[in-house]
């Protein structure tokens, strides 16, 4: 939540300095770093992370093997993939922006490359030995520090310092990862580090869980920045910045929900990888998770969708509200099935994630492609629509044969209700009075039926226990 609001602020003052046309540069400034970065560890590092959930309290030695030899290749291949962005800096700017006028604004973020891959490995380590509250540390200290050197860089600079921001995000988020790790690491892991040996055995199964992952990084990071490059191409800069900012308000908040997930349910059932029935029941528990905490925030987003868009960014982003209805319905689908396909990677199912993935990049390229490219800002939130829903599709059907899973009926009831809720306060032409109460019921009415009689009484019960315990506790602790 922290981080979440801090990306809010840094938008926000990106927005009010920059404006559309700069937004627009500055999101495909990011996105050559963000697909750089992403693309040069393959998903290794979610192997990695497999790995150590599985290991770390049976084999450290073998963990710091992998942890050690992992570091190493990740290195190696990151600066190999930066030598190479700055050999082909020019059409990489012809690519990403369409002009060569912002070509040097890329080189801080390449550079930046190589502290961003080295600091996901360690926080995977972090994250495999399920140490949430240090995992939330790190990534709260780097947040607000690089806020804290966005500020005066942006209000000086400008563009300029939006670009070199980058840069310096990602050296003080590794610096402050491998601080946090250190306090985490046991005196034994420390010494098995420093004496790891190179593992070859470790690059295989990485290379062969990358080479196998590479449909998957695709879509989730080449087909987003293709669609950028799109919009740029046919409709300008300036609509670029108009999708960034759909894009941020929807992925901020529903990503909340969704790295919790996967922070603390993908390392918990890896350990229970072997064991279908308990990994059934995690999805089941993360779904209700997700959904209760997501619906209220994106029905709270599309009843001040016009507000939403004017605080967090500005009036010239007011194209925005238009394209928000599309993009919260596909968020809600996307946190069914994010969630649903959560074991795919765990019970290391990797040519069926390349299947449903292939299949989800196809629905997204297909939708996008139809659209006129004067449209294209619409087929982009349609696109994410479309995929969402194939993906979950197909990751039910498979989930359902292969681990015999299934909805509980308390998640069907989520489902149903939240899906029949967002849609219908989307598509309400909330600008007339009369139609935003009706959205305002529609949200009560969900939350009226979010959680079931008992839950309530539940929550009632250990509410007024903690108040109880509370008051009992007070008088010692004020006498004390």
């Amino acid at each position: 939540m922290i981080t979440t609001l801090v990306g809010l602020i840094r938008n926000k003052l990106l927005a009010v300095n920059l404006g559309p046309t700069g937004m627009g540069v500055f999101a495909q400034l990011f996105g050559v770093q963000a697909l750089a970065a992403g693309l040069v560890p393959m998903g290794m590092q979610t192997e990695a992370l497999r790995f150590v959930a599985k290991h770390r309290s049976e084999d450290p030695v073998a963990v710091a093997r992998f942890v050690s030899t992992a570091s190493k290749v990740f290195l190696l291949t990151s600066s190999a993939t930066v030598l190479l962005c700055f050999i082909f800096l020019k059409p990489l700017s012809l690519w990403a922006l369409h002009t060569t006028r912002y070509m040097l604004f890329l080189v801080p973020p390449i550079i930046g490359v190589l502290f961003l891959v080295q600091s996901q490995l360690w926080l995977a380590y972090i994250q495999a030995g399920l140490d949430v509250k240090m995992y939330s540390k790190a990534q709260v200290t780097t947040a607000i520090l690089g806020l804290t050197v966005l500020v005066p860089i942006v209000l000086v600079w400008n563009l300029k310092g939006a670009a070199v921001h980058l840069l310096i995000f990602a050296a003080v988020g590794y610096i402050v990862t491998r601080i946090f790790v250190k306090r985490s690491m046991s005196a034994e892991m420390a010494a098995n580090l420093k004496g790891a040996a190179f593992d070859l055995s470790a690059v295989t199964s990485m290379a062969r869980f990358g080479f196998a992952n590479i449909p998957v990084s695709i879509f989730a990071l080449l087909i987003p920045f293709i669609v950028r490059t799109q919009i740029v191409k046919h409709i300008g800069l300036h609509a670029n910045g108009i999708y960034q900012a759909v894009f941020a308000i929807s992925n901020q908040y529903v990503m909340v929900a969704l790295m919790a997930m996967q922070t603390y349910a993908f390392p918990n059932i890896s350990r229970l990888a072997d064991d279908v029935r308990d990994v059934n029941t995690q999805v089941n528990n993360a779904i209700k998770a997700v959904l209760l905490f997501s619906t209220a925030g994106i029905l709270a987003i599309l009843l001040a969708r016009d507000l939403v868009v004017n605080v967090l960014f500005s009036k010239e982003f007011s194209p925005a509200v238009g394209l928000l209805p599309l993009q919260m319905v596909g968020d809600f689908i996307r946190c069914v099935g994010f969630t649903v396909q959560l074991p795919l990677l765990a019970q290391k199912r990797l040519l069926a994630r390349v299947v449903l993935a292939t299949l989800q990049s196809a629905a997204f390229l297909g939708v996008f492609f139809v659209t006129p490219p004067h449209n294209r800002l619409y087929g982009a939130v349609l696109a994410h629509v479309a995929a969402w829903s194939v993906l979950l599709l197909s990751s039910y059907i498979y989930m359902s044969k292969t681990n015999g899973y299934r909805f509980t009926p308390d998640n069907v009831r989520l489902i149903a209700c939240g899906l029949a809720a967002v849609s219908l306060v989307a598509f309400l032409p909330i600008q007339e009075p009369m139609w935003r109460l009706i959205a305002i019921g529609t949200t009560l009415a969900w939350g009226a039926t979010a959680l079931t009689k008992h839950e309530r009484n539940q929550i009632r019960e250990t509410i007024a226990t903690r108040l109880a315990d509370t008051d009992k506790s007070e008088e010692p602790k004020i006498i004390e």
